[in-house]
């Protein structure tokens, strides 16, 4: 039987660590981030750190699209367009996922370390022994 190609590339040790792995679900991640917005929770916190981290750092080099937009929205901090610098991707089909995404979201309670999507998520979850806890807002240390 042909593995399937979400989990073929990786080795057997590889997937052995896919097992047993405990997951954060966020429902929907669109509501997620404008809850998150709303209150300023930790999701919220660790999106504008990054979003700003991402900022001083290509507002150094030549990046003619940033520096233009950066113009065109001097208060980006101010409001919600943090959410424009953020985006992961599920680990095995790799999906795009970002704040306007209507489904699922299952991530680890560590940061990029393993994110999957809804449909890689159904799909696996018996085979890995998945398990998902609903969560409202990311983990301080996330």
């Amino acid at each position: 039987m042909e593995e399937d190609w979400r989990v073929a590339s990786y080795s057997k040790e590889e997937r052995t660590h896919f097992k047993g792995k405990k997951f954060l679900k966020i429902e929907n991640v669109s509501n997620f981030w404008k809850n998150a917005y709303t209150t300023k929770n930790n999701f919220y916190e660790i999106l504008l750190q990054e979003a700003k981290e991402f900022v001083d750092e290509f507002s150094q080099k030549p990046h003619d699209g940033l520096k233009k937009w950066l113009k065109e929205n001097p208060d980006w901090e101010k409001d919600d367009r943090c959410r424009e610098f953020w985006h992961d991707h599920c680990r095995l089909c790799w999906k795009k996922i970002n704040t306007d995404l209507q489904e699922e979201w299952y991530t680890s309670n560590k940061h990029y370390e393993f994110c999957v999507c809804e449909e890689c998520f159904n799909d696996f979850k018996e085979r890995f022994k998945w398990e998902a806890e609903k969560i409202e807002d990311v983990p301080e240390d996330w």
